[in-house]
């Protein structure tokens, strides 16, 4: 219940910036998805400085979902 909580602070202040940036400030649409890559860059940053392994372990998903190919068969044989 509180994971909801803080899901729904977030939804809000997500837009209250962009109201914000919008209005106020009177950014261009580009320029606030510029403003949200840089912010999103500068947490993953954060993260990977904080959790190290997170590292290892994004790279293994990255390498595993691109470079390998997982072949799927006989998926008629599962159960819906």
């Amino acid at each position: 219940a509180g994971l909801n909580i803080f899901n729904s602070l977030f939804m809000v202040g997500s837009a209250v910036l962009g109201i914000v940036c919008l209005s106020v400030i009177k950014m261009t649409i580009p320029q606030l998805f510029a403003l949200l890559a840089v912010l999103n860059f500068l947490v993953a940053a954060y993260i990977f400085l904080q959790i190290p392994i997170f590292v290892v372990r994004f790279v293994m998903w990255m390498l595993t979902h691109t470079i390998y190919r997982v072949k799927h068969k006989n998926l008629h044989n599962l159960p819906e």
